[in-house]
């Protein structure tokens, strides 16, 4: 009760507290139920851009989708759990990291540096029903890994740079 009480008072104190008022504007770029989001410069014209799903939304108006994959849909829920930006392969692009639920599978999708299409999808591995995938620097070496949350399955991946050299 008294912890109720207090909250009540906090709550009741902040908007005389003579601060501004935090408000915000919600910005609508597209109609469908994804799963995950994240912002890039994807098309490197030095603004940010944001990903969700199956689509990438140029900024900074964000009012464009470009379809730049498939991506399963079951029932309410679309298979694509993450979108986290790295650049993969070395080219110089972002390229997106995504898992899925359903697929069971972290993925990568290779930007096509600017040119029009689906972006070509790789299998990373299969790890089990992705719930979400973080990046972490689990071995302190300045490079992001890659750690799904995949039930039961505690893993990370780690990139090995091109030529197969696990050195650098």
């Amino acid at each position: 009760m008294l912890k109720a009480l207090l909250s009540a008072l906090v709550l009741l104190a902040a908007p005389a507290s003579g601060g501004p008022l935090l408000q915000f504007e919600r910005l609508r770029i597209g109609d469908r139920t994804y799963e995950a989001a994240s912002a890039c410069d994807i098309n490197r014209d030095g603004t940010l851009d944001i990903v969700s799903g199956a689509y990438w939304f140029p900024g900074p108006d964000y009012s464009r989708s470009i379809k730049m994959a498939e991506v399963e849909r079951q029932g309410d829920y679309f298979d694509d759990f993450s979108n986290y930006p790295l650049d993969v392969n070395g080219d110089g692009w972002v390229d997106i990291i995504t898992g899925g639920w359903w697929g069971k599978t972290v993925r990568w999708r290779e930007n096509p540096k600017g040119k029009a299409g689906l972006w070509a999808t790789h299998d990373i591995d299969e790890t089990g029903n992705v719930e979400t995938i973080r990046f972490w620097d689990v071995d302190g070496d300045g490079v992001v890994e890659i750690c799904p949350n995949a039930g039961g399955n505690v893993s990370f991946y780690k990139r090995i740079p091109s030529g197969g050299d696990k050195e650098g």
